[in-house]
């Protein structure tokens, strides 16, 4: 399992306890506890498990559900590795209910896994299986490999634990696979080992070897010491089986120089061990039993039960070689009482038939006949435990067997069923398609339709434009050429060639309704090119005060004509835009003030740039404007409901056109007015970064 932030952080019961202290609620305090709990498990169980209990307690304090089960299992695990393994038993199986309330599969294969181990240790293989292939189902499910392989080892140990050699090299042979798949080279190695043991047990020495040299080319890559030394000695069983005694030697030889190098007594030992076993093999006994003598020293001095039963037996059966009876007996009987401690029922049964025979051989028939008779005693409990355990497995096996069917015909149904759901499903897709495809035509038609009716409502409007416009311009050029008529009649005249005032105020009038007329046209032109997009505007410094000054100075006689007071109030402001079309903007609104306010009124001009903007004001004191005349302000060809006050013409197109170029200046125009108040026009354009307006 993957370690917690947390986890990483609590370096000492200290640390825990200190941030135990700053944990904000208890819902942390419980992480925390399981956290460190975790991490002593396995090396401090006792002290795992009181952190493991406060974690439990205030997680039933909270009704804290994952909090319980995850604390439970942790005294479970520490009770295992403490060997308590009934009460592991207990502890871990309240863990699996809860994760299985909870939904949490993950743990459920963990705990599962875990309670195997404990059945295992108390030699309930039947139970231990069960729970494997609990755990080998939820792997196989959620795709992970690695997990998979590593429940299929633990199955195939149980099934070589109780003989079932077949079915455990089956297993390590499906773990072995998977390893190779995702490049688990240490799993492969491990596993390779294991099934050179398999092959060992079956007297299958040369398939043995071959297995277990490739793990220990794998484990000497990855550079796990104690694996190493464990191959290395496995090597050496396997090459005195094969009566390759310099070869045993050798690998055995290695193994007691690494042995020392690590440091570990319990490698020495058995390396030690081991080459006396060669040199037993070579019927060299003084070597035999001297390496022997030193092998159990070490092993009782590290507590090594059932290591010291072996060496002891192996002793007793060198003198009994040698024909030192004596000295025989006194290690049998030692080997005898180590077996009856550690339960090796079997090995306890064969050191008995072999003290049989040695007793027999000495004469002692009373006594080597009680030796028979526990051997026999002792054979049969063996093979009444191993029926009874066997037939337990027997029954498991037929179980999952007989589940793996059920599962293997539901699926097949369920296959069935699919196909038939599928074909179901491509002929519901072949059907919605159609209607997609049909309704994705209506669709098309009907946006074909609105298209249409758009374009036909446009076609209408410009029709309608095209009739105000000429209208407008038929009405408007009219009076232009009636009244350049009329002036050029009054110049035909005898008397206006006599009369130079008159002569001069024909031609100015000329010259007026001439101007008028061009104005009309570049209004026309403007707004074409406006629609169009054709007009072009320039990026540059614009000095808006000097063009606000000189329309100002433009429209001045014709105001001082009408008696209006024009108010200027102009201060220097710049920004980026086109000067042309800026001067255009000013003059329309300054010729509109002047042209809507009554004679004797007022109209003013402010020009000024704040922070970073620049806002133009033009208001005047005419007739103002009404809601409607607001909603029709700024677009084309519209007749307001004011009037010029003094004669002065109109193309209801010069707003339109100040707003289009005032935008297109990323500028903005809008109007304030009440009707019978007069009218204020604000423009505001973004100002010029390094203009320095003033303060």
């Amino acid at each position: 399992m993957q370690a917690t932030a947390s986890e990483r952080d609590i370096a000492s019961d200290a640390a825990l306890e200190s941030l135990l202290e700053r944990a904000p609620d208890d819902y942390t305090r419980v992480e925390l506890l399981v956290s460190r709990a975790r991490q002593l498990q396995r090396q401090q169980p006792k002290q795992a498990i009181a952190y493991a209990q406060r974690a439990l307690e205030l997680s039933k304090q909270h009704a804290y559900t994952k909090g319980v089960a995850d604390a439970t299992f942790i005294i479970g695990y520490a009770e295992y590795a403490d060997e308590q393994y009934d009460h592991a038993i207990e502890r871990i199986e309240e863990a699996l209910l809860a994760y299985q309330e909870l939904g949490d599969r993950n743990e459920v294969a963990r705990a599962a896994t875990a309670l195997a181990g404990s059945y295992f240790k108390l030699g309930r293989y039947d139970k231990a299986l069960l729970h494997l292939n609990t755990a080998l189902t939820i792997r196989q499910e959620s795709g992970d490999k690695k997990l998979t392989a590593s429940v299929h080892t633990n199955i195939a140990s149980t099934y070589q634990a109780i003989g079932q050699l077949d079915l455990a090299l089956e297993h390590y042979l499906k773990a072995l696979e998977l390893q190779e798949t995702i490049g688990d080279q240490l799993g492969v190695a491990i596993t390779a080992n294991n099934i050179g043991s398999v092959y060992y047990q079956l007297g299958h020495y040369d398939t043995a070897l071959y297995y277990t040299e490739q793990a220990l080319s794998w484990l000497t890559h990855q550079g796990r010491q104690e694996d190493t030394l464990t191959t290395l000695e496995n090597l050496g069983r396997i090459y005195l089986k094969l009566d390759r005694t310099n070869d045993a030697l050798t690998r055995l030889t290695e193994a007691l120089h690494q042995a020392h190098l690590l440091g570990s007594d319990y490698h020495i030992a058995s390396a030690v061990f081991l080459i006396g076993q060669v040199h037993r093999h070579r019927g060299d006994l003084p070597t035999a039993l001297s390496h022997m003598a030193m092998a159990l020293s070490l092993f009782r001095r590290i507590n090594a039960s059932s290591d010291v039963l072996e060496v002891l037996s192996a002793i007793a059966r060198c003198y009994r070689t040698n024909n030192s009876i004596k000295r025989s007996l006194r290690y049998y009987k030692q080997a005898i009482e180590i077996a009856r401690q550690t339960k090796s029922t079997l090995t306890e049964a064969e050191l008995c038939d072999e003290v049989s025979q040695v007793l027999e051989q000495l004469g002692h028939f009373q006594t080597a006949l009680a030796f028979f008779r526990r051997s026999t005693e002792l054979r049969r409990n063996v093979l009444a435990e191993d029926t009874e355990k066997l037939v337990a497995v027997m029954e498991i096996r037929h179980r999952i067997e007989r589940e793996a069917r059920e599962k293997e015909i539901y699926r097949l149904r369920n296959v069935e069923l699919a196909n038939a759901l599928a074909e179901l499903q491509d002929k519901t897709a072949a059907l919605q398609e159609a209607y997609a495809e049909l309704a994705q035509q209506q669709q098309l038609t009907a946006t074909i339709n609105i298209q249409l009716q758009q374009a036909n409502e446009q076609l209408q409007a410009l029709d309608r434009e095209r009739t105000e416009l000429l209208g407008i311009v038929t009405h408007d050029l009219k009076n232009l050429v009636a009244s350049i008529k009329l002036s050029a009649e009054v110049l035909r005249h005898p008397k206006t060639l006599s009369k130079p005032e008159m002569l001069e105020k024909s031609v100015a009038r000329i010259l007026e309704v001439t101007n008028n007329m061009q104005h009309l046209i570049n209004s026309l032109l403007d707004v074409s090119a406006l629609e169009t997009g054709r007009i072009n505007i320039e990026r540059i410094p614009v000095e808006a005060h000097s063009i606000v000054e000189s329309i100002i100075e433009r429209y001045q006689p014709h105001a001082e004509n009408k008696r209006i007071s024009v108010l200027a109030s102009v201060e220097p402001a710049q920004f980026i835009g086109d000067p042309i079309r800026f001067q255009e903007i000013v003059d329309n609104l300054v010729s509109n003030a002047i042209k809507y306010t009554p004679y004797g009124g007022e109209v003013r001009v402010l020009l000024a740039q704040r922070g970073n903007l620049v806002r133009l004001v033009v208001s005047d004191t005419g007739p103002g404007f009404t809601d409607e005349d607001k909603q029709k302000l700024f677009t084309k060809f519209q007749r307001l409901s004011a009037r010029p006050t003094g004669g002065e013409s109109s193309t209801g197109l010069g707003l339109a056109i100040a707003k289009k170029l005032v935008e297109l200046m990323d500028g903005r125009i809008w109007l304030e007015s009440t009707p019978g108040e007069g009218a204020i026009f604000y423009v505001e354009f973004p100002a010029h970064s390094t203009a320095s307006p003033p303060h």
